[in-house]
């Protein structure tokens, strides 16, 4: 799940963290988060996506 995305229209972090409660919430125990997109300018970031 991306946690923030760093982008005009993209999920910000109030909205990442309804979402993460929701599904807590609905019985997952277990959520991987990432930050950024694949046009984010960072190099974890392009780590993700070169992987």
């Amino acid at each position: 799940m991306t946690f923030y995305e760093e982008r005009e229209g993209g999920l910000e972090t109030h909205e990442a963290l309804r979402v993460a409660q929701d599904t807590s919430e609905a019985g997952i125990d277990f959520i991987s988060l990432i930050k950024g997109s694949h046009g984010t300018p960072s190099p974890r970031a392009s780590s993700i996506w070169s992987a």
